[in-house]
């Protein structure tokens, strides 16, 4: 053996002894003899990379390349300080070259993977990783690799078969459990999930992400204590997020009390954050403290000033507060909320800016009771010179094509005419500046058929005395709406009402199983249509209703309506007022207390034996 080639061999059983600089020494002698040697160029480029000098270790290498040629191990080693340098896409090209020389290779393979994945490149690291589990089918590292790469490529099937492989090879490796846990939460398969993050957890105790997933869980189960726990435990993990899950859970729970301390802990912790502001301002509006929210929203803007959420919450608390002209301002901001972006067509959007005859097509967004309180503005616009076609549910055609001046009402699925300009309904009073005192008048402005309400008014003679005072109900709107729980009461509540002399109760509630215990006389069940009620509805003396779209209804045409609102109502109904700029017709009965619906239902009943006397 050479002198040259026994420096070389000590200088590699060195470095494999974690001793770099005496394998410097010895190469700096063969390098001195031949600078253009390209083992001890790979070699030195070896002991630099062990003593920590990446840079210098690359170099080296490229000189063992460019010397010696793209040799398979050369170009390995090469890949590997790139990619622990950072530089995964040159760290990639690098292991490419070294498998074309060992296409047999399944360590290069997923190293080659790994590097791939690095720069974002998912589907090639996905290919990379199908080779080296071809190689090394007992490879559970890289089945795992596989799976996060078929995972970021949206193949969720492949990549829980190759988390299942995974597991078959290491079945003591959580993250493996968890992320086919993940993607099983995401296939709705929600007890295979819970199994996987459970044996997560089970093999490795501090694992935040997994807390929280089972506890997402078991809040979905109902399981509200055990999906407490998680959270608790996630949270005390460091998983940040698991605390807003925790204050949110505590919210679906209506323990809105315990989640605002929850939201005061994590501000503690973590007074620059955003999402904390913004969800804690939404918990204190609930609990009707909108001044506190207002300054919640405000800081949570203060850090993400691009917030869509926080700009429409804060809108809404300010209509809420009365201030008006920033709040419709504000409630634009809803157009860029996740998932609500809003309908193009081939004409502009109305400026507000004069109309002079020009054709507008005005349409419904949100619910049926948003369309008819909103309707009124149809009317301004037309007033101010524009022609107008609405469009609306199907169910409020009929009635909403009584507005006076609007040239057109269609439903949503309806072909429209030509327009030149269109604007979403609840955009208008942006539009037109509208503030509490410019809805004063104009009331009724939707009107009944008279054939329809003459037809009513002879049934009712032949079902009820006609010395009695008549009363119409509505206690449940739409249980799809996201606050319907707060908004909507049990029908045995109205129960407390059955005793009110001179009474007789007529059904207007869609869609409730439940019914109260006291004589109701069929009413909606021979509706059809908002204009079948609305001309049910003048038949009646009073209508009695939580916020839904029967009390719109009775406001638009005019009819006395008692609204019940909960205690922290929604924005439209303002705060501490017992009537509502929107219906002069209307009187607000509040909570005067969180869920106290029976307390409602008590002062209800003192003032129907007033106005029934």
């Amino acid at each position: 053996m050479t002198k040259t080639a026994k420096q070389l061999a000590q200088a590699g059983a060195e470095i494999r002894a974690g001793n770099p600089r005496r394998a410097r020494v010895l190469l700096d002698r063969v390098l001195k003899r031949d600078a253009a040697n390209a083992e001890a160029c790979h070699l030195a480029g070896l002991a630099f990379a062990g003593a920590g000098d990446l840079t210098r270790a690359a170099a080296l290498i490229v000189k063992a390349i460019q010397a010696g040629g793209p040799e398979p191990l050369y170009c390995a080693n090469l890949g590997r300080i790139l990619f622990h340098m950072g530089r995964a896409a040159e760290a990639a090209a690098c292991f490419r070259q070294s498998l074309a020389g060992e296409p047999l290779n399944a360590q290069i393979a997923s190293e080659l993977g790994a590097a791939l994945a690095a720069s974002g490149d998912y589907a090639q690291a996905a290919l990379a990783f199908t080779h080296a589990t071809d190689l090394d089918p007992a490879n559970g590292e890289a089945w795992f690799q596989l799976a996060n790469a078929l995972y970021q490529t949206e193949q969720f099937d492949r990549a829980a078969a190759s988390y299942e492989r995974a597991i078959a090879s290491r079945p003591l490796h959580p993250e493996s459990h968890h992320n086919l846990g993940v993607i099983r939460m995401m296939q709705q398969r929600n007890g295979e999930a819970r199994d996987c993050f459970r044996q997560a957890v089970a093999l490795r105790s501090d694992y935040p992400e997994a807390h929280n997933n089972l506890a997402i869980l078991e809040q979905l189960a109902g399981h509200h204590d055990d999906a407490e726990r998680e959270y608790a435990i996630a949270a005390r993990g460091g998983f940040r997020s698991a605390g807003l899950n925790r204050a949110r859970s505590l919210e679906d729970r209506g323990d809105l009390e315990r989640a605002s301390e929850v939201y005061r802990e994590l501000l503690r912790t973590s007074p620059e954050w955003p999402d904390a502001h913004l969800n804690f301002g939404n918990t204190l509006l609930a609990l009707g403290d909108s001044e506190q929210a207002i300054a919640q929203y405000r800081r949570a803007l203060e850090l993400a000033p691009d917030s869509a959420d926080a700009h429409f919450n804060l809108g809404l608390a300010l209509l809420q507060a009365g201030d008006w002209e920033p709040g419709w301002k504000l409630h634009e901001w809803r157009w860029k909320q996740a998932g609500a972006a809003p309908r193009t067509f081939a004409c502009p959007m109305w400026d507000g800016s004069p109309l002079e005859g020009r054709r507008i097509l005005i349409h419904a967004e949100q619910g049926l009771g948003d369309t008819l309180q909103f309707a009124r503005f149809a009317l301004m616009v037309a007033a101010q010179g524009g022609r107008v076609v609405l469009e609306c549910q199907a169910p409020l055609v009929r009635l909403l094509s009584t507005l006076d001046g609007v040239e057109q009402v269609i439903a949503r699925d309806d072909m429209p005419p030509a327009v030149d300009c269109h604007a979403p309904l609840m955009s208008l009073p942006a539009l037109l500046k509208t503030t509490p005192a410019s809805l004063a008048a104009g009331i009724p402005y939707v009107f009944a058929d008279r054939e329809l309400v003459e037809d009513w008014s002879r049934r009712l003679a032949l079902e009820v005395d006609p010395g009695l005072f008549r009363v119409g109900l509505t206690w449940a709107g739409s249980r799809a709406h996201k606050n319907d729980r707060n908004r909507s009461m049990s029908a045995h509540h109205l129960d407390a009402l059955k005793h009110s002399a001179g009474v007789a109760f007529f059904n207007l509630q869609h869609g409730s199983a439940q019914r109260p215990g006291l004589t109701l006389h069929p009413m909606v069940e021979h509706c059809h249509d908002f204009a079948d009620t609305a001309a049910a509805v003048l038949n009646l003396d009073l209508i009695i209703s939580v916020d839904t779209s029967v009390a719109h209804l009775a406001g638009a045409l005019g009819k006395p309506v008692w609204t019940l609102l909960p205690n922290a109502a929604d924005w439209r109904w303002m705060r501490d007022r017992d009537d509502s700029p929107w219906y002069e017709s209307m009187r607000l009965f509040r909570q005067e207390q969180r869920g106290d619906w029976a307390g409602v239902i008590e002062r209800g009943r003192h003032a129907l034996d007033h106005h029934s006397n």
